[in-house]
Formats: structure tokens, C-alpha cells, sequence
């Protein structure tokens, strides 16, 4: 899927939308393929009757929604798993530690779908037909979304 940039009508009627609104948003999903996001925009001015922006804006055309379903996840098959049993890690040790995500993290990844082999690296290594550039790619797209999380 391919997004030409908006035209300045576009643009000018996506600014009055949000300005001096109480606006919040919530990304739905990313498409680490295409390399876009999906995401419920709210304005939440009055309690009472919230507006969702992104149903205004695949209304008029400015903007796309795709269902999560149709996006399949990314797939690494240049790494391969060092432990013959994945479900029994991480130990409680690296838990404790913070050297691996605990559970409520891992499903937040999850429902981003990224890929395991970035959730606990140290269980995975590269097989030797490592594409070193399609992994510094998603690689890159793992943590510009991690530290968008942590703002």
C-alpha cells in the first residue's frame, strides 16, 4: 500500500479538527512491512461526546483503514531459537533483573506485532544467511516503537 502526502486542503481541514481540542490517540497497530500506523484519534473536549477524527478523516478521503487482520505479522526467518523449549524462559532471574520483558510487556508488544526474536533476543541467533540489511530495517522500526512507549 502506498500514501501520496496530503494536499494543503487536507492538511488545513486536519488542523481544524485537532486545534485547541483535547485530542488523544491510540495506535491500533503498525504495518512494520509498508511501514505506516494505524490509529484511533479522539477528540475528548466535552466527555460527553467524544469524536473520533480518524472516522472524519476515511470519511473525506484523506485517510485509509485497514483491518489488523489483513496485516500479517513480520517474519524472521534468519533467526533461529538457542533454547529447545522457549515457553519455560525467560528465568526469574532475568525477570528480576530486567534483562527480559515481563509478561504485560511482552503481550503490549504482542498486540504491536513485533516479532518474538525482539522481544528476547538473547534466545535467538542470526542463521548464517543473515539479510543484515532487512534486519537493521525491522530492527530500527522495533525501536523507534519501544521508545515511543516509554514517553
Amino acid at each position: 500500500m502506498s500514501f501520496d502526502p496530503w494536499a494543503k486542503s487536507s492538511s488545513d481541514k486536519f488542523r481544524d479538527l485537532v486545534n485547541r481540542r483535547d485530542t488523544k490517540i491510540k495506535v491500533s497497530y503498525i504495518n512494520w512491512a509498508d511501514q505506516y500506523i494505524c490509529v484511533f484519534l479522539a477528540d475528548v473536549t466535552n466527555p460527553n461526546k467524544v469524536a473520533y477524527i480518524n472516522e472524519v478523516l476515511v470519511k473525506n478521503g484523506d485517510a485509509v483503514w485497514e483491518e489488523e487482520a489483513k496485516a500479517p505479522p513480520p517474519m524472521l526467518p534468519n533467526l533461529q531459537c538457542k533454547v529447545q523449549k522457549l515457553h519455560l524462559f525467560p528465568t526469574f532471574l532475568e525477570l528480576e533483573y530486567g534483562l527480559a520483558p515481563n509478561a504485560a510487556e511482552i503481550y503490549s508488544l504482542e498486540d504491536l506485532l513485533v516479532p518474538i526474536q525482539f522481544c528476547i533476543p538473547l534466545y535467538f541467533e542470526s542463521a548464517p544467511e543473515v539479510d543484515e540489511a532487512a534486519f537493521k530495517h525491522v530492527e530500527t522500526c522495533f525501536i523507534d516503537t519501544v521508545k515511543y512507549h516509554r514517553k
